[in-house]
C-alpha cells in the first residue's frame, strides 16, 4: 500500500481545483475538489501493486518468482559484513 505521504501530496488537487471552480460557484468548487481527490485516491489504491510471499513464490504485482531462486531474507536493521573494502564498506558502516 502507498505511504501516507502520497495521500497528502495528492490532497494538493483540492486547492488547485478550488482555485479553478470557486469563481464559478463555491458549492461546485468544493464538490469537484472532493470528487477529484476521491477519484485519485481510488485510482492509487486500485493500481498499487502488491508484494507478498505465498505458496512458495514471491509475487510483486503480476511478476512471480519461485522462492528457490530468491536469496536469504535479512532484516534491514542487520548490518552485512564487509566483503569488499574497495567498494567503500567499513566494519562500522556495513555494505
Amino acid at each position: 500500500m502507498a505511504g501516507p505521504w502520497i495521500f497528502l501530496a495528492t490532497a494538493l488537487v483540492i486547492p488547485a481545483s478550488l482555485l479553478v471552480f470557486l469563481p464559478i460557484s463555491t458549492t461546485a468548487g468544493w464538490i469537484v475538489a472532493v470528487v477529484l481527490y476521491g477519484l485519485i485516491v481510488a485510482t492509487l489504491l486500485v493500481t498499487t501493486p502488491t508484494v507478498e510471499v505465498a505458496d512458495g513464490e514471491l509475487r510483486a504485482g503480476r511478476a512471480r518468482l519461485p522462492l528457490a531462486v530468491v536469496g536469504v531474507c535479512v532484516p534491514r536493521t542487520v548490518r552485512m559484513p564487509c566483503r569488499n573494502a574497495a567498494s567503500g564498506c567499513t566494519p562500522t558502516r556495513g555494505c
